[in-house]
């Protein structure tokens, strides 16, 4: 009796499998990415980066509304990195394999507008700021989401992911990814992520407020970490909106230190335009605080040098605006403050432009201009990179 039902149970399985495999989405995304750096001002130095991607996806529903599905995506990429210099010349071949996305997911509605949704696997996670936390993890996801009250949670671990492809940092800020393995897949390091937030969507004069900790413990860190974020958005007037945040950050409880981030977003009724002026401090060693460290590792300027977001002071401003309907184009700029101590130090200003081309839904193409011009001349930098990638 027990094996009859066992076999009932697996031919049900089945047709439920065969008739999800026939409606699953394939799909495939080949990159192309070509650019040039020159660093310190030595531009009879160029440093040549070329990489080639191949993005296999699939996507299974379960549901005909398909809102339970599962996700997966794989990665091969192919690198080669050269420096010509007058006295010898550095290249650098190599093929990384990854897994950035391999999810479950179910969504269901409840009642009053509510909504809750439940995920586990392998998918990119982020925080308020997606500063601290920005990356592909291993984990699971809850939230809830009503029109006057939202509330998540998430815990991940980040020491089944290729080192070569994701980039994080320990208590001290040293970076542990890994880009000298020859291995085209290498563990990174154990760390067990959690993250607590809820929030109030339009609780006054339609401002929005949120919370949010999240917690970093590593068995080979001698320092677990915590970051206490909050955070206010809404509008501010017709077509202009804002966002604000500040996070207290610890280790062990103590050595506490500050990321404070704020953006003013204008949109003319002009050629799909946007205005952007931004503003970030995080803390160095001053005014009674630590040097702020994320978990993430991430350029907070386009220096030569690629500081982290850490005893920094910057502002800036874009503008993006879609001449024709498959053109899009941006500019910006900024000018960034060094605050080590207890007095800020001009480091350099910030020049970048983009220029993107969609003349089909599958196809992209892009060009884009960056540089930094520092205080210090070994920390310019100036490059060009050309980007495209196709769907299929």
């Amino acid at each position: 009796m027990k094996k009859r039902t066992r076999n009932i149970i697996s031919a049900i399985a089945l047709v439920i499998l065969l008739q999800s495999a026939n409606a699953a989405e394939t799909n495939f995304i080949l990159s192309d990415s070509t650019g040039i750096k020159f660093n310190s001002g030595k531009f009879s130095e160029p440093v040549l980066k070329q990489k080639e991607s191949l993005s296999p996806s699939i996507k299974i529903p379960f549901t005909q509304d398909g809102t339970v599905y599962f996700v997966t995506e794989a990665q091969v990429e192919h690198t080669f990195d050269a420096t010509f210099k007058s006295s010898n010349n550095t290249l650098d071949n190599s093929i990384t394999l990854d897994l950035p996305l391999f999810k479950a997911a179910a969504a269901f509605d409840v009642q009053n507008g509510a909504s809750v949704l439940a995920a586990a696997g392998r998918f990119s996670v982020s925080d308020l700021t997606a500063v601290i936390l920005s990356q592909s993890a291993d984990g699971i996801f809850a939230s809830f989401d009503s029109p006057r009250f939202t509330a998540s949670a998430y815990a991940g671990f980040t020491g089944l992911l290729n080192a070569r492809t994701v980039s994080f940092t320990d208590s001290a800020g040293t970076d542990l990814s890994d880009n000298t393995s020859s291995s085209p897949y290498t563990l990174a390091d154990p760390y067990t992520l959690i993250m607590l937030s809820c929030g109030m969507p339009y609780l006054v004069f339609n401002q929005s407020l949120s919370l949010e900790t999240l917690a970093v413990f590593g068995p080979n860190d001698g320092k677990s970490r915590i970051y206490a974020t909050v955070g206010l958005n809404g509008p501010l007037a017709q077509s202009v909106f804002y966002s604000a945040s500040t996070t207290l950050g610890a280790k062990n409880f103590e050595e506490f230190s500050n990321l404070s981030m704020m953006s003013v977003e204008f949109y003319p009724d002009f050629l799909n335009s946007r205005a952007v002026f931004s503003a970030e401090y995080a803390s160095g060693n001053n005014g009674g605080l630590s040097a702020f460290m994320a978990f993430t590792k991430s350029a907070a300027t386009l220096a030569a040098d690629e500081p982290a977001h850490s005893a920094i002071l910057k502002c800036g401003a874009s503008y993006s605006l879609c001449p024709q309907d498959k053109v899009f184009c941006q500019i910006g700029s900024g000018v960034i403050f060094k605050v080590p101590g207890n007095s800020a130090e001009y480091s350099g200003i910030q020049i970048q432009g983009l220029v993107k081309y969609q003349p089909f839904t599958d196809l992209s193409i892009s060009f884009s201009i960056e540089s930094y011009l520092a205080d210090k001349k070994e920390e310019d930098r100036t490059s060009a990179t050309f980007f495209a990638s196709l769907a299929f």
